[in-house]
């Protein structure tokens, strides 16, 4: 069972859609809904990014459940902010269609939202290009791309359909909450599984049903490792990687290793370092990490790749800064700046002085 939180506000207050954000016993995890085309909720995945934007509270208790319809959410044009399922949205709409053709903009979210067809859709478009864009040629260009949006959405669904019918003819045949946990951990251990589109929802559900089975920790990082050295892709792992580090399933491994693994890593490709500081959270656990275990050599290769691609923020900052004056040795002058100065270490410095002033 999962609790309606809070909405995310991506519109930074203006009229738009809103994310409905959910808890759920046994963790303190942010939840958001998976829907499909019919809007029911196929399930629920940890939502680690929501701190990068606004937040509105909810109002009364709502309770939802994977197979239920889902929970749709926007603010309306004069301020207030609606959520209720797909039926009711269309029970808005036509009660209210004055008012959501006022704003162009929350127009063409809105179209989106109810299936508009490509005849209903396209005045829009046109109209909320000139909010937009001043220069014809810009507003020519924002109306192609929606309308090439619009002609890919049905090719989507249909290989998204295609891609979730042959996983669950592949590797379940039923609810998966239906399968034993030792089933699941066998699955998820099969080296044949791990590409599989069903990966993150299986491990999801195992963590929430046996979070301390002395197996997960290797488990984790037989998939974690697959998909950072094989697809560099961080995107794809974040969830299973805060989870890694949130239930400390780190303690049953070599954790030095681990922590050269992820210095690494963030060496050989910007982009994981980029896609870690979009989740402060997890950046935040991967900093501490390579903190405390990380030798000194693969310490300062993860110093340099944060200070070259420029991710950090206020909470990682003192530690990495401190961790970094102890291993030197001393304070070096704060000759320059760089984000770490104001805690007693210049890396523009330290690393001048080690290069041994060339």
């Amino acid at each position: 069972m999962f609790r309606l939180s809070c909405f995310v506000d991506v519109s930074d207050g203006n009229a738009g859609m809103m994310i409905p954000v959910f808890t759920t016993a046994g963790t303190n995890l942010p939840y958001v809904q998976e829907m499909d085309e019919y809007y029911i909720s196929t399930s629920f995945v940890p939502f680690l990014d929501y701190e990068n934007y606004l937040t509105c509270p909810c109002v009364g208790e709502v309770v939802a459940f994977p197979g239920d319809l889902g929970l749709v959410a926007f603010r309306r044009p004069n301020g207030d902010i609606f959520s209720g399922t797909i039926d009711t949205v269309v029970e808005y709409w036509e009660a209210n269609e004055e008012e959501v053709r006022s704003d162009a903009l929350f127009l063409v979210q809105f179209n989106r939202l109810i299936g508009a067809n490509l005849q209903q859709s396209y005045d829009p478009w046109r109209l909320a290009s000139t909010l937009l864009f001043t220069n014809p040629s810009q507003q020519a260009l924002w109306v192609s791309s929606e309308m090439s949006l619009f002609q890919k959405q049905a090719t989507i669904w249909r290989d998204i359909n295609d891609d979730k019918k042959e996983e669950k003819e592949s590797a379940f045949s039923g609810d998966i909450r239906e399968y034993s946990e030792e089933y699941l951990i066998r699955w998820l251990a099969n080296s044949t599984n791990i590409t599989s589109h069903s990966w993150v929802s299986v491990w999801r559900n195992v963590v929430e049903r046996k979070p301390f089975d002395s197996r997960l920790p290797d488990v984790a990082l037989g998939w974690i490792f697959s998909n950072l050295v094989e697809n560099q892709d961080i995107a794809s792992v974040k969830w299973v990687l805060y989870s890694f580090f949130e239930l400390q399933l780190y303690r049953g491994v070599d954790r030095a290793e681990l922590a050269h693994f992820f210095c690494n890593s963030a060496s050989e490709s910007e982009y994981i370092l980029v896609d870690l500081a979009s989740s402060p959270r997890l950046l935040n656990y991967v900093c501490d990490f390579i903190c405390n275990f990380a030798d000194d050599d693969h310490f300062f290769m993860f110093l340099k790749s944060i200070v070259g691609v420029g991710v950090w923020n206020a909470r990682v900052v003192p530690k990495i800064a401190a961790s970094a004056k102890k291993r030197s040795g001393s304070a070096i002058p704060n000759e320059d700046y760089d984000p770490f100065a104001r805690y007693g270490f210049s890396y523009v410095s330290y690393d001048f002085w080690r290069r041994g002033g060339d």
